[in-house]
């Protein structure tokens, strides 16, 4: 029969489908990593949390007896001749060790979620998988707005990067030229020395950025060239479109 009910755990908290006869938790906590199921967490086929606390309780008494049946040893020679082989009674020593400090903390964890406890509704299948649908279209929808955001910025930099190379043509390359006219000058007399004496007139061209963008529309619209405030607004319009996909990104994923 198909389950109707979600419930939580006894032991490990963790929500699973339970039986639509006998409202226990389906078998949960194993791995397949052999080829078929090698152990289960101790709370599958218990009654969920939902309406029973009883098996919780048990193991939480059984706990709590076994810290305080647990004597506490020194850490026991080594046994082999290589420090870098395994000693059995120092790993022994060391899995008793982490099992107490398990133990305790597993009561301090589960005092408190007793502590509260009472019986409440169980979440329908219907419930629990719509949520998670909705939660799988959120992912798609962040996705997608993720690759707008890849496809905003290609645009802008691939346009960007060749609107930097136009500007500083169109601004600086009658300078360019006048500057590898002198330093051609200089080679043929053999003049190692002489330094152009213009370039506090080339104009910073910033290497393009997302980020540089309004220096690059501020000195193509300074530069009165019809082609490069063209250009310049086109970059405009781009940048926009990055910002405006980067908001709604940040937006879903807020």
């Amino acid at each position: 029969m198909k389950a109707t009910n979600y419930g939580t755990c006894q032991i490990c908290e963790s929500t699973q489908k339970t039986d639509a006869r006998t409202n226990r938790v389906a078998k949960h906590g194993y791995t397949l990593a052999w080829g078929w199921q090698s152990g289960a967490c101790l709370g599958s086929g218990h009654l969920p949390l939902e309406v029973s606390k009883a098996y919780a309780e048990a193991q939480l008494e059984s706990c709590k007896a076994a810290v305080a049946a647990f004597k506490p040893t020194e850490c026991p020679e080594r046994t082999v001749a290589s420090r870098w082989e395994a000693c059995p009674a120092v790993t022994a020593w060391k899995a008793e060790q982490r099992a107490q400090a398990g133990r305790k903390q597993y009561i301090t964890w589960t005092t408190a979620r007793l502590a509260n406890w009472a019986l409440k509704a169980q979440a329908t299948v219907d419930e629990v998988e719509s949520v998670q649908a909705a939660a799988k279209a959120t992912r798609t929808g962040i996705r997608a707005l993720s690759g707008a955001v890849a496809l905003a910025k290609r645009d802008l930099v691939k346009f960007g990067e060749k609107f930097s190379d136009a500007a500083d043509q169109a601004i600086n390359g009658a300078l360019y030229a006048e500057r590898n006219a002198f330093w051609t000058a200089c080679a043929a007399n053999n003049d190692c020395t002489s330094v152009w004496p213009k370039s506090h007139l080339l104009v910073s061209i910033p290497y393009f950025a997302t980020n540089r963008v309004a220096k690059l529309v501020e000195l193509a619209q300074a530069s009165n060239n019809a082609d490069l405030i063209e250009g310049a607004a086109k970059l405009g319009l781009l940048s926009a479109a990055y910002e405006a996909a980067r908001a709604a990104y940040e937006a879903a994923k807020a």
